[in-house]
């Protein structure tokens, strides 16, 4: 998903090149111990912000205690 969106270019309301799109990931794996459908959303957007600032265009999978690690 992430190589296909970044071969695109978008164009803005006139036509106009707006340069490169990319893509950033965050994932979380569902497991015993989440108790909620908040609680994975959480992790998978902790994994997103740091993605997102890995430099983007990553995708990022939360690991419990750890920062998340590069998928």
């Amino acid at each position: 998903l992430r190589t296909g969106v970044a071969t695109k270019t978008a164009k803005g309301l006139r036509g106009v090149d707006t340069g490169k799109v990319t893509c950033s990931f965050g994932l979380a794996e569902l497991t015993p111990d989440v108790s909620n459908p908040a609680e994975i959303m959480d992790r998978a957007d902790k994994a997103l912000y740091v993605a997102k600032e890995s430099g983007r265009d990553c995708v990022k999978i939360w690991q419990p205690n750890r920062q998340p690690v590069s998928a």
